[in-house]
């Protein structure tokens, strides 16, 4: 029998159903939601864990020593029991002065919720909250954090807007309304006594909530006790202090064990801790809710908008309309390699990756072909992407993910929507790092699958992965691929094939041997092979046979074992020799050729060099006239010279155009070329090769032969770089996809017009040409093709870069032009061309976003000695009709990179000074092309704000350590994290590698050095010594002498091998860097240098040493200790790193810049710094 209680629950129930149907439904979000999607929860959620955490911050970053008396007096009163809410808010006053005098509040903030979302485990409270907002519920929160919006896909209202507020109120304004401010605002945020009354007293957010209390139906969610969230506490005794004027039911969800009574709200129990909240959410929705057809949610009916925003290379696929035709296995063939594969792929094998390798032509396409068409009739394929080298998006890695997880998204339902809720969640995730892609798209959706409803496996195929033009994305693939180890709900077999190349090798041996299993394909036995190639060429000429009338059984077992014997195994040339066959006129004539072409001691590869030079050689009618043969050799050189050397394909209607061949002699020259060359029916396809051999024989003069087929690269280079030109010429102008204003952004023009606007061929050349030019060896000098070229359409072919969205791509071909003129005798071309890299790098970000910026703002604020500017200044708009004061000439400011959202606390130039790392107090680290700017991976791991950054001394592993009392070893080329070395008590503050590579030395707040074997991980030493917070390490260049600076205002140094105090010195100043001299006498600080002597000699001597090199100290720019730059106070970075004679600045706005210097003289000797030596 129901109870009186359970009867009254129903009823509120259905009351609160019935005000979500009307729209009517308010929900008011506290800390327990938070607490609810992070477990375990950090203690900073809470207030008072939140105030513990400023208190520690004051100490640990020094603004206020441990032995304060107000500082002590005030954690006192935290440690009491039943604390009085104003009293703790007389804490957070103090805590937010000495923040905000000190200018940390925000950071402060930033480091407490700036990464928080990372640590959510279970998201399913915001996925019921979204529902509600869905169904038509109103979202308010008296938190500080983000979660809310950012799990819901949703903005932020800010309270400190009046007409946002008075929109939001009348419903024309949608989000999530902050009562008590966001991080992300930090001004609004309600943390001590002025602003948490200020908000109380609030007119516009006590109108707010009055019409809420009096119009609408409000469930209070996520209520903590007392000091846990007095935010909210203090907005339900607001709302219960007007009981006379509340005329509806309004409902505060508590735990059960909660004995709160906020009368006449009605509290309803919903569990016994935060976590039982999402179910009794789910019982007010009345079961998983529809969601509406109109919203971008996680729902069937709108997730294929939301994986548009994912990359995908169609032509990647297995079964891919460009690959129709291709050829899968023929039954009797490749049996017991097949037999393996299936087995594999339905063991419970450890091994979860298959890699079969071969030589070219054996077959791997094919087999792969076949493994993937077989599971996917058995709906156990999860994906397949076939690389090809010069495919464009399936050369390369920059869409492979993303094309991974579309396929899965279509072939594994039940991971769809995991997939959809990751690209919510980071809409940006396919400008992300090939690491974050894999993570995101690929690893956490399937991670997610329930084993119980999803027992079986899965299997990604791919191909030719030799053929992926990065060898760096090959590495990060194959690592990365390794990871799906780490699935536990799915097994995910990956079937991998390649060459065996020593990129791909190197790969395999750095994954243990119990994870892959390896096939060899060109040492099965040849028997075997030969067996199968039989069977090939049997079922295919028996159908040409067929098609041609010819007697039953041609051409008979003796011409089929001459062919497998000319095949030497190669299936390539089987297939080669097929298709010339039946594409003759007279088939039997065309086998006789063959036959007569191979002689049984040639190797295999000039088996394959004889069908080729066959088919090509028949191409040529015997009937023709010697000119006209000539000029068709001509022709078929660039034709085919261009094919195999092209960046990318390009089909033969764009071929055409950038060859200036008319399509009709085009379509003459290619008719009879289909062995060896797919050339679609439809001419708007790509053209390409049949197998990539044939780009290896047309450009080797020793296996081509013939010299009327044999293509020099650099004069196809020379030609090709030619065409582009003359073809950019001829199509670039000013505006030239039409949308005649200025402020017109990329992403608000269609992709189509830019593709009717700027066709395939134009985009290619203006991508490519510099790249024809760099590998055609040319020599360039003033005034020839090139000069007059960029002198004309510099800011043309820059617009059209933009619009194509490849501007980075163009200021690195911009830097590898400027060292083919700077090797060439012509100075005024290579002048030009150094202002042009100027002028890109400098407006790289208003250009990159709205193209016809380079004619306006570029222009405009380019310095007036520019020659660029000069040459183009007449481009200027018309309307504008004045012209700003600039700089006469180039500073020594290079680029401004834009991308933390907040201060930048350290920067590092990679060895090889091709990559800059930044962290953050976002608590992210980036990586940027020094070239370009462009970000290359953006990695997110640690909890807290990055303190440091180091590179390894061979760049193949970063450093990273933070305010989490961690460091990280990162994979610098795919962003994978390799460790996390945990061990110290405080922040880690500063880091360094030893020049061997061996070691790395932390330095914390804990007042300790750590030493960690960079290999494994292991701690080798802590070194305990100083008196306060170590705030530098540097090694000597032995390795030997790891020196440490602290606050205590003294510079150690240690024996790096056994952890002894060598020397101790005292300084007059606080040491924030330094690094050894390479004799190792001397230690350049941010403050001076240390001149030390050999540690044997008993006595430090303090004398005057030449020093060179650039740094920050202070307001200047010092070389040696020159100064040189006098740096305004908005240019005084936080953070420095030097390559060269390029310095990178990192700010507290979370902006980068680079300043390059020349110096013709050596820099004028330091004095030494002050100190006085101890011995230990």
């Amino acid at each position: 029998m129901e109870s009186a209680h359970s009867r009254r629950e129903a009823e509120h129930v259905d009351k609160i159903r019935q005000a979500l149907r009307d729209k009517k439904l308010v929900i008011i979000v506290g800390a327990g939601v938070s607490l609810s999607a992070i477990r375990p929860a950090p203690l900073r959620i809470t207030w008072t864990g939140l105030i513990r955490d400023g208190l520690d911050y004051l100490e640990d970053m020094c603004y206020v020593s441990a032995d304060d008396g107000e500082l002590n007096f005030y954690r006192g009163i935290l440690q009491r029991e039943n604390i009085d809410v104003r009293k703790v808010l007389r804490v957070c006053g103090y805590l937010k002065d000495e923040l905000s005098h000190h200018r940390q509040y925000p950071t402060w903030l930033h480091s407490v919720f700036g990464s928080l979302h990372r640590d959510v485990t279970h998201p399913e409270i915001f996925k019921a909250l979204q529902e509600f907002h869905q169904k038509g519920a109103r979202l308010l929160t008296t938190n500080y954090d983000e979660l809310l919006e950012r799990f819901c896909n949703l903005q932020r209202v800010r309270r400190s807007i009046p007409d946002d507020v008075r929109k939001y109120e009348q419903g024309t304004l949608d989000g999530v309304f902050h009562v008590h401010g966001s991080f992300q605002d930090p001004k609004e945020v309600v943390l001590d006594a002025v602003s948490y009354y200020q908000v109380q007293t609030s007119d516009d957010v006590q109108n707010l909530l009055k019409t809420y209390l009096g119009h609408n139906t409000i469930l209070f969610v996520g209520c903590g006790s007392g000091l846990e969230d007095p935010n909210f506490d203090a907005l339900l005794k607001w709302a219960t202090s007007r009981e006379e004027n509340i005329p509806n039911h309004h409902y505060l969800l508590v735990r059960d064990r909660d004995n709160l009574r906020y009368h006449p709200l009605i509290t309803l129990k919903y569990g016994q801790n935060y976590e039982d909240l999402v179910p009794y959410l789910r019982k007010l929705l009345d079961g998983p809710a529809e969601v509406p057809a109109n919203k971008e949610t996680f729902a069937e009916n709108v997730s294929e908008n939301l994986l548009q925003l994912l990359p995908h290379a169609t032509k990647a696929l297995f079964n891919a309309y460009e690959k129709e035709g291709n050829s899968f296995c023929l039954p009797d063939t490749r049996v017991k390699l097949i037999e393996n594969i299936r087995a594999w792929v339905n063991s419970n094998d450890t091994r979860h990756i298959f890699w079969l390798s071969g030589w070219a032509g054996t077959g791997k396409s094919t087999i792969a072909r076949t493994v993937a068409q077989e599971n996917y009739n058995r709906n156990r394929l999860g994906a397949s992407f076939f690389f090809s080298r010069g495919g464009g998006d399936i050369s390369d890695a920059g869409s492979f993910y993303t094309s991974i997880a579309r396929q899965l998204a279509n072939n594994v339902p039940l991971v769809r929507r995991h997939i959809c809720e990751a690209i919510v969640q980071r809409r940006d995730i396919a400008t992300q790092s090939l690491r974050d892609q894999w993570r995101q798209l690929v690893l956490g959706p399937l991670s997610k699958l329930d084993l119980n409803s999803h027992p079986i496996s899965y299997i990604l195929v791919i191909d030719a992965l030799d053929e992926c033009s990065d060898e760096n994305h090959i590495r990060s693939i194959l690592q990365l691929l390794a990871e799906a180890r780490l699935l536990k709900n799915v097994q995910l077999r990956i079937f991998l094939t390649s060459r065996p190349e020593i990129p791909i090798r190197y790969g395999f041996h750095e994954i243990p041997e119990s994870e892959h299993q390896d096939f060899v394909l060109h040492n099965i036995s040849p028997l075997i092979v030969d067996h199968d190639i039989s069977t090939f060429l049997i079922h295919n000429l028996t159908l040409i046979g067929r098609e041609n009338s010819l007697e039953v059984g041609w051409p008979g077992v003796e011409t089929i074992n001459r062919l497998v014997q000319n095949a030497s195994g190669l299936f390539i040339w089987a297939a080669t020799a097929c298709r010339f066959i039946r594409n003759g006129l007279f088939v039997e004539e065309r086998l006789r050729t063959i036959l007569e072409g191979g002689t049984s001691t040639a190797t295999p590869e000039e088996h394959l060099n004889n069908i080729y030079i066959t088919v090509l050689q028949n191409a040529i009618r015997l009937d023709y006239m010697e000119e006209e043969k000539q000029r068709l050799y001509r022709m078929l050189r660039d034709i085919l010279g261009s094919i195999v050397v092209l960046f990318s394909p390009h089909s033969v209607k764009s071929l055409s155009k950038l060859l200036f061949i008319p399509n009709q002699k085009m379509n003459i020259a290619l008719k009879d070329l289909h062995a060896i060359l797919d050339i679609p029916e439809d001419q708007t396809r790509p053209l390409r090769p049949h197998h990539p051999s044939f780009r290896d024989f047309l450009l080797n003069q020793d296996r081509c032969g013939d010299p009327n087929f044999w293509v020099e690269e650099k004069q196809v280079h020379r030609k090709l770089a030619k065409n582009c030109i003359q073809l950019m010429s001829t199509s670039l102008r000013q505006d030239i996809c039409g949308v005649d204003a200025s402020g017109v952004l990329v992403a608000e023009v269609d992709s189509t017009q830019v593709e009717q606007c700027l066709p395939p061929e134009v985009q290619y050349a203006c991508v490519y040409w510099i790249q024809h030019l760099q590998k055609s060896g040319a020599q360039l000098c003033d005034n020839d093709q090139v000069h007059q070229f960029l002198q004309v359409h510099f800011l043309h072919w820059l617009e059209a870069l933009s619009w194509v969205r490849k501007v980075s791509e163009g200021i690195h071909a911009i830097t590898s032009f400027e060292s083919i003129s700077l090797t060439s005798d012509c100075p005024d071309l290579y002048a030009f061309i150094h202002d042009m890299k100027r002028f890109a790098l400098y407006s790289r970000s208003a250009i990159e976003q709205a193209p016809l910026q380079v004619y306006c703002s570029a222009l405009m604020f380019t310095p007036n000695m520019s020659l660029v500017k000069k040459q183009f200044i007449g481009r200027v708009p018309q309307w504008i009709k004045r012209l700003p004061e600039v700089e006469k000439d180039w500073n020594a400011l290079l680029q401004t990179l834009e991308g933390h959202s907040i201060y930048v606390n350290s920067v590092a130039f990679s060895p090889d000074g091709k990559i800059l790392a930044s962290a953050s107090n976002d608590g992210t680290v980036k990586l940027w092309d020094a070239g370009t700017g462009a970000v290359l991976q953006t990695l997110e791991d640690h909890s807290r704000s990055v303190n440091a950054i180091a590179f390894s001394p061979d760049g193949k592993i970063l450093a990273s350590a933070s305010y989490d009392e961690t460091v990280k070893l990162w994979d610098a080329g795919t962003g994978a994290v390799l460790q996390t070395l945990e061990g110290h008590s405080g922040s880690v503050k500063a880091m360094a590698f030893s020049p061997d590579g061996k070691i790395l030395a932390s330095a914390s707040y804990d007042e300790t050095v750590k030493l960690w074997d960079a290999s494994i991980g292991a701690v080798l030493q802590t070194l305990k010594g100083h008196s306060r917070w170590v705030t530098a390490v540097a090694f000597s260049p032995d390795s030997k002498v790891l020196a440490s600076a602290s606050r205590d205002k003294t510079v150690k140094l240690w024996d790096a091998g056994t952890g002894a105090v060598l020397q101790t010195f005292e300084v007059d100043t606080i040491i924030k860097t330094f690094t050894f001299s390479e004799d190792g006498t001397l230690i350049q600080t941010n403050r001076g240098v240390l001149h030390i002597t050999p540690l044997s000699s008993g006595d430090n001597l303090s004398r005057s040493s030449p020093s060179h090199g650039i740094f920050v100290k202070e307001q200047w720019v010092r070389w040696g200790t020159g100064d040189i730059l006098w740096l305004p106070p908005e240019y005084r970075p936080r953070c420095t790193t030097v390559y060269g004679s390029v310095i990178a600045l990192g700010y507290s706005s979370g902006r980068l810049l680079f300043l390059e210097f020349a110096f013709r003289t050596p820099p004028p000797h330091p004095p030494p710094l002050q100190l006085t030596p101890f011995y230990s």
